[in-house]
């Protein structure tokens, strides 16, 4: 059997180890468009902030692929897909055939509407790299640097703690609130005044961004109405897939690549699994899309048993966990508000929130800021189908 996978982050690496295991004599052959083997995204906000070395950030050795038999060609993009004669066009012009195709591909960073030398995101090694040389290039410069950071997702966040650890003057612009799909007006002013006790300006109802440059360097930012003199800018406003790249595939699309239980999408012989599936979910009854490494690297592992053979299903109740400067911030299961009908306040205290999100009777989700002792029994409560019961 001839298995290509387009992908070579956690979850097709994941995939191409177990399919090894379950299918020894298969072909197995990795796509991945960066030049570097498996690392792990989860570890770049700590890379960024000199708690990790570089090297640490690898998760398999060169060595490991050739143990394995999994051909693995970086640099390398997927220009096109054809499902009817099922082959994937490469980036230099070769065609390669499959018997099996999985795409995993993750999903891209939704970029500012202007770019200059200064504007930075956080979605790869090189990304972090790139952060790392322009944050010291401006402290070779002797001023006193003010960083902008413009989302209020979990990327921004990242940008705020990191800048916050080399000391930048920083101001955060917000479209809206903080993680707006899934906090109220609650958690986001937890959010809020954290952030500005923690020296952060912020300002919000930004609906777009002008940079200010000098050449080809950023040197301002024009929102709200001002000018803000800032040389680094952290852009955090979320990711998006290419929907247009699946369907001339001819492959099914919603909120994400539509796959089964299975992993199996609407063209024969092809497979998706990770960040860019809309999966459905059997713990919550609803179809689901996520973009966290846990997820990932389960669906890497259960979409390898779906190829192989296995009609097992996938039962997980994902989960998000990061901070904002030192506030944990922890979210379980479906956290969308628009997509409940109830939300529970179970706990609030200064600095501190828990929020059970339910849907017909039952548990589907939970929001905790500052306090994550609930985090099992909620996480319990969702997994048994059942009404989260406050023990407190």
């Amino acid at each position: 059997m001839n298995i290509l996978i387009i992908g070579g982050g956690i979850c097709g690496t994941t995939a191409a180890g177990e399919l090894r295991k379950a299918l020894p004599d298969a072909s197995i052959t990795i796509f991945e468009e960066e030049y570097h083997r498996l690392y792990s995204r989860v570890l770049l906000p700590h890379y960024l902030k000199g708690k990790v070395e570089r090297e640490k950030v690898f998760l398999k050795s060169l060595e490991w692929y050739s143990e394995q038999n999994i051909e693995l060609l970086t640099g390398v993009r997927a220009e096109g897909i054809d499902t009817k004669n099922q082959f994937v066009f490469a980036n230099y012009g070769r065609e390669y055939p499959y018997d099996k195709l999985l795409l995993a591909t993750g999903h891209d960073v939704r970029l500012a509407s202007e770019d200059a030398r200064g504007v930075h995101y956080l979605r790869t090694l090189d990304d972090a790299d790139g952060i790392l040389a322009r944050i010291k290039t401006l402290r070779a410069d002797g001023e006193k640097t003010h960083a902008v950071v413009y989302g209020g997702g979990f990327i921004a966040l990242e940008f705020l703690n990191a800048f916050h650890q080399f000391d930048l003057e920083t101001t955060l612009l917000l479209r809206s609130r903080f993680f707006s799909q899934s906090l109220g007006e609650n958690g986001h002013n937890l959010l809020l005044t954290h952030a500005e006790n923690q020296g952060v300006k912020i300002l919000t109802e930004v609906e777009d961004i002008e940079l200010v440059k000098n050449g080809e360097d950023l040197t301002g930012i024009r929102a709200g109405g001002g000018t803000i003199p800032a040389k680094i800018l952290g852009v955090g406003l979320g990711n998006h897939l290419d929907e247009a790249y699946y369907k001339v595939a001819g492959i099914d699309f919603g909120n994400g690549i539509i796959v089964n239980q299975k992993f199996e999408t609407s063209a024969e012989h092809v497979y998706a699994a990770g960040d860019i599936v809309q999966y459905p979910d059997v713990l919550l009854g609803a179809h689901m899309r996520y973009g966290n490494y846990m997820n990932a690297m389960m669906h890497g592992r259960f979409v390898a048993k779906a190829i192989a053979g296995s009609a097992e299903e996938m039962s997980l109740v994902s989960s998000y966990a990061t901070n904002l400067l030192g506030k944990e911030i922890v979210m379980v299961g479906d956290t969308r508000r628009s997509e409940v009908n109830e939300i529970e306040v179970v706990h609030e205290a200064e600095g501190e929130l828990v929020e059970v999100f339910s849907r017909g009777g039952r548990a589907v989700g939970g929001i905790m800021i500052g306090y994550t002792k609930p985090r099992a029994t909620i996480t319990k409560a969702i997994k048994e189908n059942i009404r989260y019961e406050n023990p407190s």
